[in-house]
């Protein structure tokens, strides 16, 4: 309760201020109105203050009742006025969301007369523990596997593991994973979010032991190169503790330590003297990282609206068990509009960008863009390397329908019942350059020089996070390519 008193002086604080702020960041900061609140229909206004006299939780059969009131920017007793009240219940609607634990939630602020309200909230919990089969590709994307691998069967991940999320009901994740195939791999992970009764503080553990055959030890032409052989030419050992601080609803900072010692085959190492560098067949280093991350969107796994953030460092090599020393500093920020009240049109833009020192870095640390989210969109068929980088993505979206398919009784589990689907159309615009002090003479074409895509779209979002996308793009080469992804591109 200590984080939640602090904290409600802040969120009124950041209500009355927002278009203050908005101005001098040059943001625009939507916060659409609670449609679902019961403000209109009551026959009666409310005083200039109103003071929250219940809070009232529904749904929440395994979810502990602390994981969601640590969410809430009000506690029973609190006296709010009453317009910032129901911002504020949009705002938590908001977190709750990203928790990532609910199918659905709803926050009602219910009068019981012109001067107190309960506050009902309810949530549709997921479905938490996922016993699963890997069967996933090797590649960096889809488009690679597809286009510059020929669709070779070989390069298929298979296995199995579990992910349980919300454990004990706290939102403690653990995960299990081992997979055979293009990579073996065996992975052990949990998160505590919270291990402290102010539910600040955070740790996550992590580690794992991965073995390769066929391995990416060169870049030529701006595409990955591999090695096919039938002895193991990569492995790499890895352990990391996070510790996270979470002093308000929306900055988390992190500090983050892991320890690696990767192998490569004589062979690589005589193929690419700078894999390792000094044609070193090991690899063994610590790093620690910090990050600090704002989120304020709406959906994290598809926002629509709000603003994220992060800035860090990285630090590698200490001069204790490595050959090399590298730090990096890194930051993204990516804002979200709705354009319309009929919540139809969508604009999203996002800047990121990296600087790493020294010039003189093992191969396998100077990947730019091409890699996760960091890519210009026409360019997914090739990789561009180097030591810094900078990239902005916009789109323009347009919802062409919002609807949900019940399966009611033909579902027996309500984690299940209702499917959720939205289907947008976009336009698109990406930028970006990457600057490397040591090319090489084939991957001149795409380094230090200024790259453009830009095309058409479509994506499909359903619950769980799953998005499907499949787009229509142009790059300065002039090449037209269809592409397609499984997760949100901004």
């Amino acid at each position: 309760m200590a984080v939640k008193n602090a904290t409600i002086a802040k969120t009124r604080l950041i209500l009355k201020n927002s278009k203050k702020l908005s101005c001098l960041l040059g943001l625009l900061i939507l916060l659409p109105f609670v449609a679902w609140s019961q403000t209109d229909s009551i026959p009666y206004q409310y005083d200039s203050t109103v003071i929250v006299n219940r809070v009232f939780l529904m749904g929440n059969k395994i979810t502990k009742e602390r994981i969601i009131t640590r969410e809430l920017s009000f506690d029973e007793g609190d006296t709010w006025q009453p317009e910032d009240l129901i911002e504020a219940l949009e705002l938590d609607k908001r977190k709750l969301m990203n928790l990532r634990l609910f199918n659905s939630v709803k926050l009602d602020m219910v009068p019981l007369n012109s001067g107190a309200v309960d506050i009902v909230v309810r949530v549709v919990e997921r479905w938490y523990i996922w016993p699963n089969v890997t069967f996933d590709l090797g590649d960096r994307s889809f488009n690679e596997w597809w286009y510059n691998q020929n669709r070779d069967l070989s390069r298929i991940e298979y296995g199995g593991g579990l992910d349980w999320y919300n454990v004990r009901g706290a939102n403690e994740q653990l995960g299990i994973k081992a997979k055979l195939g293009f990579t073996q791999k065996l992975r052990l992970s949990y998160r505590f979010p919270w291990i402290d009764k102010q539910q600040r503080f955070g740790l996550s553990l992590e580690t794992s032991y991965t073995t390769q055959d066929s391995y990416n030890y060169r870049t030529t032409n701006n595409q990955q190169t591999f090695i096919k052989s039938d002895q193991i030419n990569y492995t790499d050992l890895y352990a990391a503790a996070t510790l996270s601080y979470r002093p308000d609803f929306y900055n988390t900072h992190y500090i983050k330590a892991t320890y690696n010692d990767r192998t490569v085959s004589d062979t690589l190492a005589f193929l690419n003297p700078d894999l390792f560098l000094d044609g070193s067949t090991q690899q063994q280093f610590f790093r620690l990282t910090y990050q600090l991350t704002h989120d304020r969107r709406d959906f994290a796994s598809y926002p629509l609206e709000g603003q994220f953030g992060e800035i860090g460092i990285h630090q590698q090599g200490f001069g204790i068990v490595s050959n090399f020393a590298r730090t990096e500093l890194y930051g993204n920020f990516a804002k979200y509009w709705t354009l319309d009240k009929q919540e139809r049109f969508f604009v999203a833009s996002r800047l990121s960008g990296r600087t790493s020192f020294p010039d003189t870095q093992p191969y396998n640390f100077v990947q730019a863009l091409g890699y996760g989210k960091e890519f210009v969109r026409g360019y997914e068929k090739y990789v561009i390397d180097g030591q810094h980088f900078l990239l902005h993505k916009t789109n323009l979206k347009f919802r062409v329908f919002r609807t949900e398919i019940n399966l009611g009784k033909w579902m027996p589990l309500t984690q299940f019942r209702k499917i959720p689907l939205d289907l947008y159309v976009k336009t698109y615009y990406d930028h970006g350059q990457v600057w490397n002090a040591n090319p090489g003479e084939t991957n001149l074409a795409l380094t230090n020089r200024y790259l453009y895509g830009t095309g058409i779209g479509m994506e499909l979002v359903t619950f769980y996070d799953v998005v499907w996308r499949v787009e229509y793009s142009r790059n300065h080469l002039g090449e037209w390519q269809v592409f397609y992804g499984t997760r949100a591109d901004l």
